[in-house]
């Protein structure tokens, strides 16, 4: 089941005042209007993000007129919205699935795959590390993401599995000092 998060308090909080006040409408229409941006961004590509709004929808959807929710959403900008991004969303998403959720740093799967396959083609699925060619070689981060390292294209390359092992979470000039000793 797909589903989206609210935080404790959300409903007595202060800034849905003002931004009623802003937006010349009650606060039971700006938390109507949050809470049917939340659930659209759930289902947004990408998540958290309103691509793709339409104002008429979301009023047809609540039995509003579309100048109230433009109002609405006007009025958030700075508050709970960034242009199309909803502040804070990442607050709001679980913690407890997948270990990329836990670390900023790590690409979601579907990306990390991605990714991964456009290193492997611009490598030409040989390692950079050995020379090695196979259809089943793995993306190594050259800086590692523990020292730093990032998902960049820069940073990635395509290794064998034993370079890869083998090199783990060193610098590759640390990992060429230590085999070649």
């Amino acid at each position: 089941m797909d589903w989206c998060r609210l935080h404790h308090g959300v409903s007595t909080d202060p800034k849905w005042r003002l931004i009623a006040k802003r937006a010349g409408v009650r606060v039971g229409d700006v938390l109507s209007v949050w809470t049917y941006m939340l659930d659209y961004a759930s289902q947004a590509t990408p998540r958290g993000t309103l691509a793709g709004w339409e104002d008429d929808v979301c009023a047809i959807a609540l039995d509003y007129e579309p100048e109230e929710i433009a109002a609405v959403r006007e009025a958030m900008q700075g508050r709970t919205l960034d242009g199309d991004i909803l502040t804070g969303w990442e607050k709001r998403q679980p913690k407890l699935f997948g270990h990329w959720r836990k670390d900023p740093a790590r690409l979601p799967p579907e990306e990390w795959l991605q990714v991964r396959r456009a290193i492997l083609i611009r490598d030409d699925y040989t390692c950079q590390y050995c020379g090695a060619r196979s259809d089943k070689m793995e993306c190594d981060h050259v800086v590692p993401v523990s020292r730093g390292g990032s998902n960049d294209p820069e940073n990635l390359v395509a290794a064998c599995y034993d370079c890869n092992r083998s090199k783990g979470s060193k610098l590759v000039s640390e990992w060429l000092a230590e085999v070649e000793a």
